[in-house]
């Protein structure tokens, strides 16, 4: 355990460690970023330099044992473990789990990795983290309300081909697997690989439906941001500015800037992610008009699957 930063760290392996925030750590000393994904808090980064490092354990092994501890470079403290982590809705723990501190058995083999208050990331979505390369969740087009537990689809992604949902669809089961949460259903769909098929049962209008859907991998690895225009490239902050462009997309070829302003979708202002992602799910538009700003200068760009 150590700190790069400022931020509270953890070996991984030999050359990598672990960061446990939700932000880009900037600038380091001896240390280069791999990847991060704000909703785990969690960014990978590398060395030259050796490192002490964990064993990550199964999780579901040793998660009931007697004696499951939070141990940090000064103590350790048993506890026991109130709630299985979901999808990104984290495991919680009898005691307090600090930033970097291990959920751990004898041995020091890992169970978790703790992320503040008494919460903690289980190893099983730590090791994906850490093996799948590039990173990647699966995706079926459908998302969900963050204020609605149920497992109602919320939108759609306008541009994915062949999606079966509607909004308003309640979906029932996956691979002959009930769910009751929109949270069950992200925790399947996450560890789906890319190509395969899911059959899965939803209520459409109260009556009951049965299909075959295709995983797809997830464009980015948070939905926090998510417009749906990230397949041309685009990552956007909080306020629409673009915060990055990926090399060779059609945004980069349209002659988007990092720091420009996404201002209209077809003639409608809009002012957050979550606005762009409901307007063109609703309207459908695969086609869109959209008005940038730079510098105090709006511009017209099309975006369009080529």
């Amino acid at each position: 355990m150590f700190k790069v930063n400022g931020i509270p760290a953890i070996g991984v392996s030999k050359h990598r460690a672990l960061l446990f925030t939700n932000k880009h750590p900037g600038k380091m000393k001896d240390f280069q970023f791999v990847r991060g994904n704000k909703l785990l808090s969690m960014v990978l980064v590398e060395t030259k330099k050796d490192l002490e490092y964990i064993k990550l354990t199964p999780t579901d092994k040793f998660l009931n044992a007697d004696e499951v501890a939070v141990i940090t470079k000064s103590k350790y403290t048993i506890g026991n473990v109130k709630r299985r982590q979901i999808a990104f809705n984290f495991a919680t723990f009898t005691e307090p789990t600090p930033k970097g501190s291990v959920v751990g058995i004898k041995c020091y083999s890992s169970v978790g990795l703790g992320v503040g208050e008494n919460k903690f990331v289980e190893t099983r979505y730590v090791k994906f983290f850490l093996e799948t390369d590039p990173f990647m969740y699966g995706d079926i087009g459908a998302r969900f309300a963050d204020e609605i537990e149920e497992p109602i689809v919320y939108l759609t992604d306008p541009y994915r081909k062949g999606i079966e949902f509607k909004p308003g669809d309640l979906i029932t089961e996956i691979d002959g697997k009930k769910v009751e949460s929109s949270l069950e259903v992200q925790d399947i769909i996450m560890f789906a690989k890319p190509g395969e098929f899911l059959k899965v049962k939803f209520l459409r209008n109260g009556r009951p439906v049965e299909k075959e859907i295709e995983v797809y991998k997830l464009l980015g690895d948070s939905f926090d941001n998510e417009t749906f225009l990230e397949r041309f490239g685009l990552v956007f902050d909080e306020n629409l500015n673009i915060i990055k462009i990926k090399k060779g997309s059609l945004a980069e070829k349209k002659r988007l800037k990092i720091g420009d302003t996404l201002k209209q979708v077809e003639n409608i202002e809009v002012f957050r992610p979550a606005e762009v992602a409901r307007l063109l799910s609703q309207t459908k538009k695969i086609d869109g008009k959209f008005i940038f700003e730079r510098e105090k200068f709006q511009f017209f760009i099309e975006l369009a699957e080529e």
